[in-house]
């Protein structure tokens, strides 16, 4: 990520590797680095939803509308 600051893959495969460290405030912070990089990337906003739900439960209010992202970017 220090070699590459501006390639979202990177934020996209450490926040993963968080994810499942359950290390989630790293992988929010990965995946909303990767949102803001690529913001028509809805995966960004799908793994998002995914740590959000860890967070604060399925229904939350930021699972929805990460989720509502994904949908309007056609996913």
């Amino acid at each position: 990520v220090k070699r590459a600051p501006e390639d979202p893959d990177f934020f996209e495969f450490r926040g993963e590797v968080y994810l499942k460290a359950g290390e989630l405030q790293n992988a929010l912070s990965d995946y909303n680095k990767l949102i803001q990089l690529s913001p028509k990337y809805r995966t960004g906003y799908k793994q998002r939803a995914v740590v959000y739900e860890k967070l604060d439960g399925k229904k939350s209010a930021r699972v929805l509308a990460d989720l509502a992202m994904v949908k309007k970017l056609g996913g």
